[in-house]
Order: C-alpha cells, then structure tokens, then sequence
C-alpha cells in the first residue's frame, strides 16, 4: 500500500487515557484471540522523533516496511511567529539508488503541509500507511523551534511492564 493519502487533523489537547478508533478494534480483536489472558498482548505507542528542537532542515526519515497507523504530532516550542512542516513520503514501490545518479534524488511526496503553532501541539492521522517517512521545514521557524513526531501502536505481548 503506498503512503498516499490524507492527513486529519485529530485533537489539539492530548488525552492519554483516550484510544483511537483502530487501537479500541485491536483491542477487542487481542482479547477475542486471546480469551484466557495466558499470554497478555497490548498496544503500546512507539514514537519517532523525524525533527527535535529545530528551526530548518529536512529532518530524519522512518521506514514502514508494512502498512501501519501512523499519527504526526507537531509541537512548537516557544512563541513561533512563522514556520511551516511538510510531511513527506516515499512509497515503497520508487526504486532507491545509490546518490548521486545524475543528481536525481528521490521523489518525496508533500501529504500535507502544517503551520507549527506557538507553544502548543497539533495531531494528524496519516492512517494505514507504509513507506519512507519525513517531516521537512518547508518554511523556516522563527521565534522557537519546533519537535515532530511520528506515534504508531505495536502490539507487545508478555505481561505488561507497568500497573
């Protein structure tokens, strides 16, 4: 499945006790394997951070090998007056060189483009995807950086670590 889509804004407050749509679906679909709780699974959120505490550049990429949800979380860090994030994908089917090969990079695809607010976050669900991932500094951030980060559910198994 290729990384094209839409990006949704979610919530601009985040509620940790809240489960999204897919994660309460994966839930109830462990609990139904798993009627006994021998061998407990849960979701847990792995984040990767693609900018930390930046004001320009293109940031890191994360790699999806299979389709997963994926959710962008934006912060801005201090009084931002300007900057924009474009994040970016690279689907999986675009064939990768080694560079540089007649100084064609690879074909980076803008999902969407969002304004880096003042002291204050932002969450888009990119949905089921998979590919090459990055959060560029399409516009320069002044008064403040700004923190991106790519939240996805993995399924732990074992007892959990925290009670």
């Amino acid at each position: 499945m290729p990384c094209l889509g839409h990006l949704l804004p979610t919530s601009t407050k985040r509620n940790p006790l809240a489960l999204t749509k897919s994660q309460r679906r994966s839930r109830r679909w462990i609990e139904e394997l798993n009627p006994t709780k021998e061998k407990a699974m849960s979701l847990e959120n792995v984040t990767t951070a693609l900018q930390a505490f930046a004001a320009s550049g293109n940031g890191n990429t994360l790699f999806l090998r299979e389709p997963r949800f994926v959710t962008f979380r934006i912060t801005g860090n201090g009084s931002v007056t300007a900057g924009a994030v474009s994040i970016e994908c690279c689907p999986q089917n675009t064939p990768m060189t080694q560079l540089p090969v007649s100084g064609s990079p690879p074909a980076w695809t803008v999902l969407a483009t969002i304004l880096v607010p003042p002291n204050d976050e932002v969450e888009y669900f990119a949905g089921s995807v998979s590919g090459n991932f990055r959060a560029r500094i399409s516009t320069p951030v002044s008064g403040g950086n700004v923190t991106v980060t790519a939240v996805r559910p993995e399924e732990q198994t074992g007892a959990p670590k925290r009670r």
